[in-house]
């Protein structure tokens, strides 16, 4: 495939060529001719220039959060019999002109490292690939393109600040049914109940005097693990965000779901559009609740009160909802909403958060509200909260 000086070259070739012929320069006809015969021995060069290469792309990690390095490095080796000619690689990636090298001559069994760093300051899913390899001849007349690595991708998570956890609170369990705690430890290994015994149950677990009292085999019932709960709601609705509000938002709730899932807790996502993680622990459960906030945007349907009036039939556990632009009556009916768990805050993401030419806020303080604005970013917001009330509270608006 000839190149753009290829092309040109070949224009110059007839041009010189029928010049000559024309106005009878036998110069012009034999520059033409030389030109044309450089540009066909280019192309041959590259058609013979048979190579055989094993290209290995890997992803460190695949998975990032927004802000965190994230590398593609590139493994070239020549496995032909010959060293190699100059390779153009071309990797693109979403968002970037995307990423091109030269690799210099590679020798027979040897293998040439390259890598590069991937643009991860904004959450959402980066592209990569394929990565293209280009073979050209030494004056760039002609070249051969081939593909050298699939597509790949890289979830980009939002953007976690270190904040913490939402404090442990009492309420129904989803995975032991129990409806408190028992003033037990969270590892559950505390003695429980005595009951009888049933086929299948480990032998180690007989309760051996009373079994000998009563005639009949009795087992230890251990108490299962307790776990805090966490219900976050994100407000998705178009009509209350900007970009830079949803932003902050999602990153908000993501960083207090991984502070709880980080503590082993039971955390769920509600969002304004339906969406329901249910409630659930371990990475899995997190990672996939990450994915979806990598790619999540404001919806133009759901309703605040259908999902507030679906949670207040769901109440223990901790209760969190994020917003951005809160009316006064919207952080009201979250803050009741709240009174169903056994405590609630809500995060209100105001205009001078991500706006630096927006009038500052003074909206006053509220019982159970952690208002972010541009003289307190989510997490010093946050801090500040849980510092100066302590274990929080039920709300009482």
């Amino acid at each position: 495939m000839l190149t753009r000086s290829g092309w040109a070259a070949g224009a110059l070739s007839i041009v010189l060529i029928a010049a000559g012929r024309i106005l009878g320069v036998f110069d012009l006809f034999v520059i033409g001719a030389v030109v044309g015969a450089v540009l066909l021995a280019a192309t041959i060069w590259v058609a013979m220039a048979r190579i055989r290469l094993s290209v290995d792309r890997t992803v460190r990690p695949a998975r990032v959060h927004a802000g965190d390095a994230s590398r593609v490095e590139l493994a070239v080796t020549n496995v032909a019999r010959r060293r190699t000619p100059v390779l153009q690689l071309t990797d693109p990636v979403t968002g970037t002109p995307g990423a091109t090298a030269e690799v210099g001559p590679v020798k027979v069994g040897q293998t040439s490292r390259l890598a590069y760093q991937l643009p991860t300051e904004r959450r959402g899913v980066l592209s990569i690939g394929p990565l293209r390899l280009e073979i050209s001849d030494p004056l760039g007349l002609a070249s051969v393109k081939m593909v050298a690595a699939p597509r790949a991708e890289v979830t980009v998570y939002p953007r976690i600040h270190p904040v913490t956890a939402v404090a442990t609170t009492l309420g129904n369990d989803a995975q032991n049914r129990s409806a408190a705690h028992h003033g037990i430890g969270r590892v559950g290994d505390d003695f429980y109940a005595l009951r009888d015994y049933v086929v299948g149950d480990d032998l180690r677990r007989v309760h051996w005097p009373t079994t000998a009292r009563r005639g009949e085999i009795m087992v230890r019932q251990d108490e299962l693990p307790w776990q805090g709960k966490l219900t976050l709601l994100l407000d998705l609705r178009r009509s209350v965000h900007t970009p830079g509000s949803f932003e902050l938002a999602v990153s908000a709730a993501a960083s207090l779901l991984v502070a709880s899932s980080t503590r082993h807790d039971l955390v769920r996502l509600r969002t304004t559009d339906g969406g329901d993680s249910g409630f659930g622990a371990g990475h899995a459960h997190l990672d996939a609740i990450m994915e979806y906030l990598a790619t999540t945007s404001p919806s133009g349907h759901g309703s605040l009160r259908s999902v507030l009036s679906s949670l207040r039939s769901s109440g223990g556990g901790a209760f969190v909802g994020v917003t951005a632009n809160g009316a006064p009556d919207e952080l009201g009916e979250l803050l009741r909403t709240g009174r169903s768990f056994a405590s609630v805050y809500v995060i209100d993401v105001r205009p001078s958060a991500w706006d630096p030419a927006a009038p500052p806020d003074f909206e006053p303080e509220r019982p159970g509200v952690v208002t972010v604005h541009g003289g307190a970013d989510f997490a010093t917001a946050w801090e500040r909260a849980v510092r100066t009330g302590g274990r929080m509270q039920r709300a009482t608006t």
